[in-house]
């Protein structure tokens, strides 16, 4: 009897609230209609105008600035003469070619080969092949294919590139070479992406010619000639890149983005629904009359959990159909997406409760209205809603996991990815840990609440005790 009561109230609660074209409005097409603009227009924040991947294709132009077009070499090609040469004219490499001998230097000049060492090295490394690809061309072609956004960025090797690096490598002497990137600004974290692989090349370089010019600063204060130092070798074994934690991930591009984005912000204004359902039947004296009927409270706050959990799995559900069939939008692995759906929506609804008892309780809506008007929009903020949170300074990131919002954005995005269930159960906890903690808050107030107002209907005020008497 009991359960059939309740089951017509949520169906006539549900009716009611589907009859709402304004919350059916805000709820359900609104998410769907932000989604897409912002998918559409941003785009480049996340790579290709198709929406391929967050960093694909990372291809490059590189221009040798000591080259002219069709390879044609600007002035005189660097020769072992022209090192030698070099060499001479300054006293502190007069004395390493006087105490290593032409025929050393020679050997190791031929050993060295600073373009095998950039192209094949480091661009050509079998970590950087899967993910970066480049093509050698002249400045005026590389600025045409930059405008035409063909590539993500235009490396420039300055004219003095291979005279440098041989002086900085085979010689204690410093020869400034400055490698100039020019940025795709179409193409946000891509460009960024190149950018940050050069600034590691550089930087490797530069540690090798540090230690090399300790090296040989010591051997010269203890006496050791610098014959008998091998200080010259080509650095094949030294230059990798370390990727720690890289996998092969499924990118997830703007429109993948922004659908979760708007639905973990639009499931806040879900959670504050609450606020006015059981203050709204508490005004309207309904609250009462179910309670006449037989209906404890704890069962009418219960239909009132099942409304909010009903409407975020809907909206979901929604978000789900519309940008698979729409965006062809994947969503990763079927049963990691229901247990996480599962645990977002008993988190909204844990939410939805908090805010529900704490309304009817103080029989004020405010709590629901400064949720909705102003801090629901700094939790979409700090939960990447809006901006996505691997662009944010590194505190942000970890403030992300905060609000329950970001956690399911996060959540759903790793899904999408490719991260296995026992991957995502940490964030899948998280969830739940936070309708839990909100549930347990809620219920606190509404049992609080409800046993005072108890307790103060059976206290006779001044009033009832002059009657009496």
């Amino acid at each position: 009897m009991m359960w059939s009561m309740m089951w017509s109230l949520w169906k006539k609660d549900f009716k009611t609230y589907m009859a709402d074209r304004q919350a059916i409005f805000t709820i359900f097409l609104m998410p769907v209609v932000i989604s897409t603009i912002l998918g559409f227009s941003l785009q480049s924040m996340f790579g290709t105008a198709g929406g391929v991947s967050q960093i694909e294709p990372l291809e490059l132009a590189v221009v040798k600035g000591y080259e002219g077009v069709g390879g044609v070499t600007i002035g005189k090609p660097y020769s072992f003469e022209a090192f030698m040469e070099d060499l001479a004219a300054n006293p502190v490499g007069a004395r390493v070619v006087a105490e290593m001998g032409e025929d050393q230097m020679r050997g190791y000049f031929e050993d060295v080969d600073p373009e095998a060492i950039f192209f094949e090295d480091f661009l050509g490394s079998p970590e950087l092949a899967q993910t970066l690809g480049y093509t050698v061309t002249d400045l005026t072609t590389a600025e045409r294919q930059l405008a035409a956004d063909e590539i993500a960025g235009i490396v420039v090797l300055p004219e003095n590139f291979v005279r440098g690096m041989y002086v900085n490598l085979l010689t204690p002497l410093r020869s400034e070479v400055e490698i100039a990137f020019v940025e795709n600004t179409a193409r946000g974290v891509s460009s960024k992406l190149a950018k940050m692989m050069l600034e590691g090349f550089a930087g490797y370089l530069d540690s090798v010619i540090d230690n090399k010019n300790v090296l040989i600063e010591q051997r010269i204060a203890a006496g050791i000639t610098l014959e008998d130092t091998d200080w010259g070798s080509r650095p094949d074994s030294g230059l990798t890149l370390e990727q720690r934690g890289v996998r092969a991930l499924k990118p997830v591009d703007s429109k993948g983005y922004y659908t979760v984005a708007m639905m973990s912000m639009f499931l806040l204004f879900t959670a504050a629904l609450g606020g006015y359902l059981l203050l709204e039947e508490k005004r309207q004296l309904t609250y009462d009359r179910q309670r006449a009927a037989g209906l404890s409270r704890w069962s009418i706050l219960l239909g009132k959990l099942a409304l909010i959990d009903a409407v975020a799995l809907i909206q979901i559900l929604l978000m789900i159909v519309w940008s698979t069939l729409i965006f062809r939008i994947s969503w990763g692995s079927p049963a990691a997406l229901a247990v996480i759906t599962l645990a977002t929506v008993l988190g909204i609804g844990g939410l939805g409760l908090l805010f529900m008892t704490v309304a009817a309780a103080f029989d004020n809506i405010m709590i629901s209205k400064v949720f909705e008007n102003g801090l629901n929009q700094v939790l979409a903020l700090v939960g990447g809603a809006y901006i996505p949170i691997e662009t944010m300074p590194a505190l942000i990131q970890k403030v992300a996991l905060i609000p329950i919002n970001g956690v399911i954005l996060k959540v759903y995005l790793y899904n999408m990815m490719g991260y296995s269930l026992p991957e995502l159960m940490p964030y899948v906890g998280l969830i739940l840990l936070n309708g839990l903690v909100f549930s347990v808050a809620g219920i606190l107030v509404f049992r609080f609440k409800e046993v005072k107002a108890h307790v103060d209907h059976n206290v006779p005020t001044a009033v009832d005790a002059e009657s009496v008497l």
